[in-house]
């Protein structure tokens, strides 16, 4: 799936910045349960990547990670729904 196409989550209005985020993997190992994972990127206005990163969850019935701003559009948090989180600084 890695060659699976960018897409919009996001924009800081204020800042300009995009949060982008493509499919990289989605296995089902049994019983209503599997592995994700998911690329994501933050982009200034011009389009340059400012952060990289990739989360990978477990999954039972459900899985889903979601990419957003904190409130002053300074920090990426990624989270997935098996409760695991990361806050990641966007560099200037």
């Amino acid at each position: 799936m890695r060659d699976a196409p960018w897409e919009l989550r996001e924009t800081h209005q204020a800042s300009g910045r995009q949060i982008f985020a493509r499919h990289n993997s989605f296995t089902h190992t049994g019983n209503n349960e599997g592995t994700m994972s998911k690329d994501i990127e933050v982009r200034d206005a011009e389009g340059t990547v400012l952060v990289s990163s990739w989360m990978e969850i477990d999954w039972e019935y459900f899985g889903q990670i979601n990419a957003r701003f904190e409130d002053d559009g300074e920090t990426l948090v990624v989270s997935g729904s098996d409760g695991s989180s990361e806050r990641i600084p966007i560099p200037d």
